[in-house]
């Protein structure tokens, strides 16, 4: 606790420091080289001026105390004349500590980045797989990245499954799902959606874009469940939120999305350094604000996450559901009428156990699909308004 009470006021200190007339790279260039080394440098990055108050707790029960700048400044005078190791209060110190209390406080949004680190799209596996039906005629497309070549081979795989295999119920899994084309989500909802209808907005320091469906020919009105996980972020989180938004997909996951809904940029610092920061917030159409914030399923199901990522990483094999196969048996060879049929025990395990069985996730997707299709309901409520229409009475 006193390390995170010292690294906070030192955070502080820091902020008015670098709202001092001398510059962080100033500051930072009077130390040695061999400490440079052992910080991340942001010697370019521009810092604003400390907000005129921070607030420091005390203590669990205490009123929290208000620190202005000047009160910082006067902190930082009694610590550098009177603490008991000063080199430990160097001006570049406190810089660095208020600069890596800034980025830690952003989380995700801002992060400070070796350019030899940062992950290239993989494009080596398609963005959408081929789709698979399930039994009993649920179609089933797992999307990798979200772009606008991603929905024309989603919308191709979509009508091939209903107009060759007659699905009545499609699942989305986009568990681990990828990609910052933000401009390919009123695509893929239209997809969906029999109207245009406004669906998110991206708010940027220098305006804000919105975003909304756009009317096609034949959009599926197929119950829609997508499947998402803590990995699932940037514009596919933002899609599936979208669609839960609109009360058009149910969405079924282990755990909250990443909290990674928002538009970024790489900046490249003099260092060679990558700095990735948010510049783009994404707020629903019906105001909820998505940023750093993950989505929440609407069904949640207990999965270890490693297991399930184990289970993804394989190639999908769809459940096959064979029937009993009658056999010879002593009725056959005595001549008695109407024989047991007997099933190879291999041929049951296989019916009782498909591949899926281990994947939670998938399953409880496919339960609810039969559901609706077995009882042919019907409803003009979430998550599933106008999304189906019962055949049953």
């Amino acid at each position: 606790m006193r390390r995170i009470q010292r690294f906070g006021i030192i955070s502080v200190i820091g902020f008015a420091v670098l709202g001092s007339s001398s510059s962080p790279s100033s500051l930072w260039a009077a130390d040695n080289d061999k400490e440079l080394k052992k910080t991340p440098a942001t010697a370019n990055v521009s810092v604003p001026n400390a907000a005129p108050s921070a607030t420091i707790g005390t203590n669990s029960t205490a009123k929290a105390t208000t620190i202005d700048k000047a009160l910082n400044q006067e902190i930082l005078q009694v610590l550098q004349s009177k603490y008991a190791d000063p080199a430990l209060l160097t001006s570049k110190k406190i810089n660095q500590a208020a600069i890596q209390g800034i980025l830690n406080s952003l989380d995700n949004s801002a992060l400070l980045l070796d350019a030899a680190a940062i992950a290239k799209p993989d494009v080596s596996h398609p963005a959408i797989s081929d789709g698979v039906v399930l039994q009993p005629a649920i179609g089933y497309v797992r999307c990798e990245r979200l772009d606008e070549g991603a929905v024309k081979q989603l919308d191709s795989e979509i009508q091939k499954m209903i107009k060759e295999k007659q699905i009545s119920g499609l699942i989305l899994d986009m568990r681990f799902a990828q990609g910052s084309d933000f401009h390919a989500i009123p695509s893929a909802a239209s997809l969906f959606l029999a109207s245009p209808t406004p669906l998110f907005e991206i708010q940027r320091n220098n305006g804000i874009e919105k975003f909304a469906s756009a009317h096609i020919a034949a959009p599926t009105d197929l119950p829609l469940t997508i499947l998402i996980g803590s990995e699932t972020r940037e514009a596919p989180e933002t899609f599936a939120a979208v669609m839960q938004d609109q009360g058009r997909a149910l969405v079924i996951g282990d755990s909250d999305s990443s909290g990674e809904g928002f538009e970024t940029m790489d900046i490249k610092l003099t260092n060679g350094q990558i700095l990735r920061l948010a510049t783009g917030k994404v707020r629903l159409s019906r105001g909820t604000d998505l940023f750093l914030k993950g989505m929440k399923p609407d069904v949640k199901v207990v999965m270890d996450v490693q297991l399930e990522k184990q289970i993804y990483n394989k190639p999908f094999v769809p459940p096959e559901f064979k029937p009993d196969a009658p056999l010879f048996s002593e009725a056959i060879l005595t001549g008695r009428t109407n024989p047991p049929l007997l099933t190879k025990e291999k041929d049951k395990k296989e019916s009782e156990n498909p591949p899926t069985n281990d994947d939670m996730v998938l399953l409880r997707a496919m339960d609810l699909l039969k559901t609706i299709q077995n009882l042919g309901l019907t409803t003009s409520e979430p998550p599933f308004t106008g999304a189906f229409n019962g055949t049953k009475g």
